[in-house]
């Protein structure tokens, strides 16, 4: 006679029935709406590196681009000894041009008396749209020369730009046409034209700042 073994109710065996009961309580229970995923974590920027959003546009210090701009007109000021005033504006817009002399470029030994400095000092008129179209068909017609260099073309154009904005050179007269002008520029040496190329560059941007700067001439 074999050994009775212990059966749960309904003779089936515990262990089965309590797996049954066990599926039974998890299908009745209430589904839990799943966890929402935790945020993440802050992004802070390393030590000395700043975030930045990507569509972050850059940051401009407008202090001091302007602290920058002023010392570069205070630069050319001082270099050139000349200062665009209200009254300068003021021809320049209603007249068309604005006529400076006594622009500063260099100094040099006074022949009377060698422990004395004279200064060699210019005039310069501003540009017009005119003048520019000018150079441009002169520089047009220097291309199909066809024999120049990438510096000669740079030459050719500053050269031509000094005929039409400068007027005379040490109290002398260089032409009254740009043509005229052209020519005895290409007399001088080639290191002072240099140099007045490049106080060109200085008063066109201090006229250019000056038009901008409205202290100077509203009140």
């Amino acid at each position: 006679m074999e050994a009775s073994r212990p059966q749960g109710s309904f003779g089936i065996p515990e262990h089965i029935r309590k797996q049954m009961e066990d599926s039974q309580r998890a299908k009745a229970a209430p589904k839990e709406a799943p966890a929402p995923p935790a945020p993440e974590p802050e992004k802070t920027a390393e030590p000395g590196v700043e975030a930045k959003s990507v569509d972050a546009a850059p940051v401009v210090d407008d202090n001091s681009d302007r602290e920058k701009l002023q010392k570069t007109v205070q630069f050319w000021e001082e270099q050139l000894e000349v200062k665009i005033t209200p009254r300068d504006v003021q021809d320049y817009i209603f007249k068309g041009r604005l006529v400076k002399d006594g622009i500063f470029i260099a100094a040099f030994h006074d022949d009377k008396d060698p422990e004395k400095f004279k200064d060699f000092k210019v005039t310069f008129q501003s540009h017009t749209p005119a003048d520019l179209d000018e150079i441009d068909e002169k520089m047009a017609a220097y291309r199909e020369k066809g024999k120049f260099t990438a510096d000669g073309l740079e030459n050719e154009k500053s050269l031509r730009m000094l005929s039409h904005v400068l007027l005379s050179a040490d109290g002398r007269s260089l032409g009254k046409t740009a043509d005229e002008r052209y020519k005895n520029i290409k007399n001088l040496g080639g290191g002072l034209v240099a140099l007045i190329a490049d106080a060109w560059d200085g008063f066109n941007l201090l006229l250019r700042h000056a038009l901008r700067e409205k202290k100077l001439y509203k009140k």
